[in-house]
């Protein structure tokens, strides 16, 4: 026969019992939040500007250039540009290894038709197909391994004189002795005026010396851990929302359970 609790036990185990049931409940409701931002996220409604809410949305439309920047090797004017500089590294499993990675965005708008809005940029990610890729040997004329993505339209390619140059402009010269001879790829990535493009974004309103009534613009919010910029419809969500949402309802039902057996206890002891 179970002999009665001492009282300082019986308290702290009824207190204990109480609070554990409060927690439980509370992380399976923050569970609950994180999942259903995970779906929302996963499938967000695509939305016109002109009737675009604040918060979280999908926008699909064009781009067009404010103040536009130049890509290095195309010489395209675009909203973003990513370029870089890999050499073929036959020790490294014979893989080509990036020396030089170039990144810069300005400022856009993305137009879908029945409206424009800003899109704010910083803090984005980019996910674009690849504009532009060639390989040089730094020691022998000519190019190999040229591509060009069709939908640019390019009048013509980068010229050979002017991919050596821009790898002279960081540090590959030919002549130079090894490690700077070699194989090198230069590839591209840009957004261009036109390109259709999806933006997974916040949708706030920013204020500033000409819009003292503020005006709506596309950008991060600290809150959202997603703000993407893609030719993609979709939106690939990492999987650390499910994972965090699963932990939650787990933990949450772990505390609950030990509420409910702490409590169980407290009774069977005071009827034992």
């Amino acid at each position: 026969m179970m002999h009665p609790l001492p009282p300082l036990i019986s308290h702290i185990l009824g207190i204990g019992s109480v609070l554990f049931f409060l927690l439980g409940l509370y992380v399976c409701t923050l569970g609950v939040e994180i999942q259903q931002k995970h779906q929302f996220l996963k499938d967000p409604p695509l939305v016109c500007i002109n009737g675009m809410p604040r918060g979280f949305v999908h926008v699909r439309g064009k781009t067009v250039l404010g103040a536009s920047l130049v890509s290095p090797l195309t010489q395209l004017p675009c909203c973003y540009y990513r370029t870089t500089i890999s050499r073929w590294d036959s020790a490294a499993a014979g893989k080509f290894r990036d020396i030089f990675d170039d990144t810069k965005e300005n400022e856009f708008q993305i137009h879908d038709g029945g409206g424009k809005i800003l899109v704010s940029s910083g803090g984005a990610e980019f996910d674009l197909p690849k504009a532009y890729s060639v390989e040089i040997d730094i020691n022998t004329p000519g190019v190999s391994q040229s591509y060009v993505e069709p939908s640019l339209a390019l009048s013509a390619p980068p010229t050979e004189e002017h991919l050596r140059q821009y790898l002279a402009q960081h540090g590959v010269t030919e002549g130079n002795a090894a490690p700077l001879s070699g194989i090198y790829r230069l590839t591209e990535y840009c957004l261009p005026a036109g390109q259709e493009t999806s933006v997974f974004g916040t949708c706030d309103h920013c204020y500033g010396p000409g819009i003292p009534n503020g005006s709506l613009v596309l950008c991060k919010d600290e809150h959202v851990p997603t703000f993407l910029i893609s030719n993609h419809h979709e939106l690939k969500v990492s999987p650390r929302l499910r994972l965090m949402a699963i932990a939650c309802y787990s933990a949450g039902i772990l505390m609950i359970t030990a509420s409910l057996a702490g409590a169980l206890a407290l009774i069977y002891s005071h009827f034992a």
